[in-house]
C-alpha cells in the first residue's frame, strides 16, 4: 500500500473508540484488526462495528465487547506483556507501547511516583488496550507513515474517577497534551480521555512530527482521499460529537516520491542545536550535559573549536526531537554563557527500535534492538544495566558487555554493538 498521511481533526476531542471508529470509517477491515490481535491474553473478546448518523452525518461506532475483572489494576509491565504475546508488526506493538509508557510516565508525574510502579485504572481495562492496539493496526493497515491534527478541544468542568473529582483535561490527560495546542472548547465534560491523548501522542512521536497545530504556522495543503468519522459515546444536543480523521496523500508521495522510500527505516524530523563558548568554567560543562539529557536531548556532543581573538573554546551540538526544542533551547541559555542558539531542522533515518531483556550469569540485561522490517539486525546492551551488574558483582565492565552481545546473538543471531544515537 502507498504511504498516506493522517490528519487528525480533534474538534470534539479524541478517545480510544473514537479513533478506531474513524479509522474503520476510512475503509480498516474490522476483521483485519481482529485476526491481528486474536492473540491477546485477556480472555474472549469481540469487535463490533455500528453504523451512525448524527446531525446528518455518516460515522462509524466501534464497540469492544469483552469481560472484564472487577477493578483492574495492572501495572506497565502487565500491560506490554500483554501486547507482546499478541501477533502485532513491530510498528504496531513499538507505537501502542509507546503510547502506554508516555501513559504511565504522565501518571507517574502526577502521582510523584515512577512509571513501573503506576498501576492504571480505567486505562488498563482489557477494552482500553483493544482500543489502543486496533487503532495501532488500523493506522499500518491504512499505510499512514506520518501525522498531523488541529487543535485539540478538550472540554472543560469536572469529571469523576478513581481519585475522585477532578478538574478536566483530567491529570493525565493534561500531562500527556503538554506542549500540544489544545484549549477548552465550548462543551463541558470530558472530550479528550488519556488513552485517546495517548494514542494521538504516540503516533506523532513516532514518526517524528513537530507539535501539532502548527503554533502560528500555517499548516501545509494537502490533497484529501478520503475522510472517516469516528463516534463517541456521548450525544451532544445539536453536535456530532465524531473525531474526523482525513486520509490524505503523504507529503513524499507528493512531492513525486524519492529515492530510498522502499527501505524499512523510520525518517523522523529533529532539530540541531549549536553554540560555541569560550568563557565558560570548564567543570560546568559535565554538568550541562546532564540538564540536557534530563530534558530528553537525544545526544549531546561537545568538540574543541578554535575562537575569535584565537582562544580556544568549547562547541555544544544537542540534537532532539522538535517538540523539546524550546526545553532545551532554554536549558542552554540559562546554563551556559551563550548569549544565543543556532538551530537547524533536518532529518535522519532510524532503524525501528525495541527494548527486550536478556539472561545472563551475572544477572538480566537490558537490550535495544534495531529491527530491518521484522528481523533483528542489532543488538546494543544498554550500558546502565550493564554498569550496575559490573558494580554489584566486581567484574570488568567489558565482561558484561561480552555476556549480554552473546545471549542476544544466541537468541536473535545479531551481533551487538555500541549504543549510539544519530
Amino acid at each position: 500500500m502507498a504511504a498516506t498521511h493522517l490528519h487528525f481533526d480533534c474538534t470534539f476531542g479524541i478517545s480510544g473508540d473514537m479513533t478506531v471508529g474513524a479509522l474503520v470509517d476510512l475503509g480498516v477491515a474490522l476483521e483485519a484488526i481482529a485476526d491481528r490481535l486474536r492473540d491477546l491474553p485477556i480472555g474472549p473478546f469481540h469487535l463490533r462495528a455500528e453504523p451512525l448518523l448524527r446531525q446528518g452525518i455518516r460515522g462509524t461506532r466501534v464497540h469492544v465487547e469483552v469481560a472484564e475483572d472487577e477493578k483492574p489494576h495492572r501495572h506497565l509491565r502487565h500491560v506490554l506483556e500483554i501486547l507482546g504475546a499478541a501477533s502485532l508488526s513491530a510498528a504496531a506493538r513499538r507505537r501502542a507501547e509507546l503510547a502506554y509508557r508516555r501513559l504511565a510516565e504522565a501518571e507517574a508525574h502526577v502521582h510523584g511516583s515512577t512509571a513501573d510502579k503506576i498501576h492504571f485504572h480505567e486505562v488498563g481495562a482489557k477494552d482500553a488496550i483493544v482500543d489502543v492496539a486496533a487503532a495501532m493496526v488500523a493506522v499500518e493497515l491504512l499505510g499512514a507513515e506520518s501525522f498531523s491534527a488541529g487543535p485539540i478541544y478538550v472540554g472543560s468542568g469536572t469529571i469523576q474517577c478513581q481519585h475522585g473529582v477532578m478538574p478536566v483535561p483530567a491529570p493525565a490527560t493534561a500531562e500527556l497534551l503538554r506542549a500540544l495546542p489544545h484549549a477548552a472548547g465550548p462543551f463541558t465534560g470530558e472530550m479528550v480521555t488519556p488513552t485517546g491523548a495517548a494514542i494521538l501522542r504516540a503516533l506523532l512521536e513516532d514518526a517524528g512530527e513537530p507539535p501539532i497545530g502548527g503554533q502560528g504556522v500555517e499548516s501545509p495543503a494537502r490533497v484529501v482521499q478520503r475522510i472517516g468519522y469516528g463516534a463517541g459515546t456521548r450525544e451532544l444536543p445539536g453536535a456530532s460529537n465524531y473525531l474526523r480523521v482525513l486520509l490524505c496523500e503523504s507529503p513524499r508521495a507528493a512531492a513525486g516520491g524519492e529515492e530510498g522510500d522502499a527501505l524499512p527505516l523510520h525518517r523522523h524530523q529533529i532539530v540541531v542545536l549549536e553554540t560555541e563558548i569560550d568563557d565558560m568554567a570548564p567543570e560546568t560543562a559535565g554538568y550541562v550535559m546532564e540538564r540536557l539529557l534530563a530534558r530528553e536531548a537525544l545526544d549531546v556532543q561537545f568538540s574543541p573549536v578554535q575562537m575569535k581573538k584565537n582562544r580556544p573554546g568549547l562547541r555544544i551540538r544537542v540534537l532532539c526531537e522538535p517538540r523539546r526544542e524550546a526545553a532545551l533551547v532554554e536549558c542552554l541559555v540559562r546554563e551556559t554563557s551563550t548569549f544565543g542558539v543556532r538551530r537547524e531542522l533536518t532529518e535522519r533515518w532510524c532503524l525501528a527500535r525495541r527494548m527486550e531483556t536478556v539472561a545472563t550469569r551475572l544477572g538480566p540485561v537490558a537490550v535495544k534492538l534495531g529491527l530491518w522490517g521484522e528481523r533483528v539486525i542489532k543488538a546494543s546492551p544498554e550500558y546502565e544495566a550493564c554498569r550496575a551488574l559490573a558494580e554489584r558483582h566486581g567484574v570488568p565492565l567489558a565482561e558484561v558487555y561480552d555476556l549480554a552481545r552473546a545471549a542476544a546473538a544466541e537468541r536473535w543471531g545479531a551481533a551487538g554493538g555500541p549504543n549510539h544515537d544519530a
